[in-house]
């Protein structure tokens, strides 16, 4: 090892350093693990009209139209479109239908959205 050169280690703070590194590489390597065991494939039905995980769907608000896919809060990818199920809009989705309207609290008020198509 490199650091076995900077002396006896026990005393050796690069020594504690790498192994405090090496425990924490090895921590989010376990917590990775847990997840993909735990991780359950979900297949939204594409025809029950109603948004679900895996949902794209489509709202119009003040004449403007914004897509979102409704997937797990490991998944998201805001700028891309991709909220999380535990999002504000994600959570007020679920379970809607083409034509439902939404109410959504913003820092700014309140804004409306209607659902307008949902893949």
């Amino acid at each position: 090892m490199r650091t076995a050169a900077y002396g006896d280690r026990s005393d050796n703070a690069e020594y504690r350093e790498a192994k405090s590194a090496l425990r924490n590489a090895h921590s989010q390597i376990a917590g990775t693990e847990d997840r993909l065991r735990r991780a359950v494939l979900i297949n939204p039905d594409k025809n029950s009209g109603i948004v679900q995980i895996g949902s794209v769907v489509t709202l119009e608000s003040d004449g403007v139209e914004k897509t979102y896919e409704i997937v797990g809060s490991l998944e998201t990818n805001p700028g891309s479109g991709r909220i999380s199920n535990n999002s504000p809009i994600g959570e007020a989705v679920l379970g809607k239908k083409i034509g439902s309207r939404i109410i959504i609290k913003t820092p700014k008020g309140e804004k409306e959205y209607h659902v307008t198509l949902i893949k």
